[in-house]
């Protein structure tokens, strides 16, 4: 099988365009792109997205927006909720990420920690340890 593929490919090699065959099927190509293609002017792509401006508009809000909600309701969630990993693997990743310097760093963890000491004050409040 492999020695068959071989002698194809080998074989394929040598087949070559002439160059009046190179030729046609050039202009045949431009001939189509002249009777095909748009004119735009010479502005390019950007002169396009005038069509869809609005469009990428509105998914960058909704994108801006779900994100936010999702980050809101991850963020008053406990241990043992569904969004609770997402604060935790996620939100606080982040920030901990953007925490600039050894001050910034201290005073987040500072926060992480007072943070899961008031998630375990709820949960013991509403009966959940």
């Amino acid at each position: 099988m492999d020695k068959e593929l071989e002698q194809f490919i080998k074989g394929a090699r040598q087949i070559h365009l002439l160059n009046h065959e190179k030729q046609e099927i050039r202009a045949r190509l431009f001939a189509y792109m002249e009777q095909h293609l748009p004119r735009q002017g010479g502005a390019g792509f950007f002169s396009s997205l005038k069509f869809y401006k609005y469009s990428i508009a509105s998914t960058l809000a909704f994108s801006f927006i779900f994100i936010a909600g999702i980050s809101m309701w991850a963020e008053r969630s406990l241990p043992g909720d569904l969004a609770y990993s997402i604060k935790v693997d996620v939100i606080e990743n982040i920030r901990d990420v953007l925490a600039i310097g050894a001050e910034g760093d201290l005073s987040w963890h500072v926060t992480e920690a007072e943070r899961r000491m008031a998630e375990a004050d709820q949960l013991a409040t509403q009966g959940g340890y």
